[in-house]
């Protein structure tokens, strides 16, 4: 996919002497983008947009490149009256999460941590 592709905004988590966590990541992600499913769970995985390297001083820096993450469940909490989450709010919140961890586990075969 060409940088023309991608959505305006993205996340890029830059690994700095961390090449082999990048590598498992990149290794995975790949691993994720080959399942052809039609499980519900695999709308909630933000896939791997690109990926480069940064030289550094102690060796090259990872980058991959990911669509942004929406809000957390701190931020929606702190922007909630009272700082408390509604059960309208959260019930689909936990049924995506639990819908994505179970599309994972059972068609990924991947154990997040």
């Amino acid at each position: 996919m060409g940088l023309s592709q991608l959505p305006s905004f993205v996340e890029t988590p830059v690994y700095v002497d961390k090449h082999r966590q990048a590598q498992n990541e990149k290794m995975i992600y790949k691993h994720l983008d080959s399942i052809k499913t039609t499980h519900p769970g695999m709308k909630g995985i933000r896939l791997l947009r690109n990926e480069f390297q940064l030289p550094g001083k102690t060796g090259p820096h990872e980058c991959l490149i990911h669509e942004p993450l929406g809000l957390t469940a701190k931020e929606i909490r702190q922007m909630s009256e009272g700082e408390k989450v509604s059960v309208e709010i959260l019930k689909p919140m936990i049924n995506e999460l639990l819908t994505t961890l179970d599309f994972l586990h059972t068609e990924a075969r991947v154990v997040h941590t």
